[in-house]
């Protein structure tokens, strides 16, 4: 017999690219939430994994409720006017998927807006872009048809 604690089997999984796919997938629920970042799927992306066959497209991720969202992109074009550069806005990617976490969770922002004024008291600008690149993610959600269902997690009393 198997024994699992907390935290063996993840509900939700995003991968940023092809070789966090293939580390983590594992660990993923079936009709867990994949998040799948499909500006790094890529064949040059693929190949660097050492993946064969794009996964996206062969049927292999049919257990899981996939989420194709072109990461980099929406959150370029969400950071475009604070004259960022690309590296620095593709930094914020992270925050975009974590605002559609909270989406999907109906989580409040406010501690990790908190954190990030902390974290970055002397990059105002990069503060900005990443609690910007967050709500961006927030509001992805809100607006696509494809996130129809949110989940409630009740605070632990």
């Amino acid at each position: 017999m198997t024994s699992f604690t907390p935290g063996d089997s993840v509900d939700v999984l995003i991968a940023m690219n092809p070789a966090a796919l293939k580390m983590n997938l594992a660990d993923l629920k079936a009709n867990g939430i994949l998040i799948v970042n499909t500006d790094s799927f890529t064949e040059a992306d693929l190949k660097k994994a050492q993946v064969k066959v794009n996964p996206l497209e062969d049927g292999s991720l049919d257990k899981f409720r996939l989420f194709s969202v072109e990461l980099e992109r929406l959150t370029r074009r969400s950071l475009e006017h604070l004259g960022l550069d690309a590296k620095s806005m593709d930094r914020c990617k992270n925050f975009f998927a974590l605002g559609m976490c909270y989406w999907l969770y109906n989580r409040s922002m406010d501690s990790t807006v908190r954190w990030i004024d902390e974290k970055f008291k002397n990059k105002p600008l990069l503060a900005e872009a990443n609690k910007l690149a967050m709500k961006a993610g927030y509001s992805y959600c809100e607006a696509t048809e494809a996130f129809q269902i949110s989940y409630e997690i009740r605070p632990r009393n």
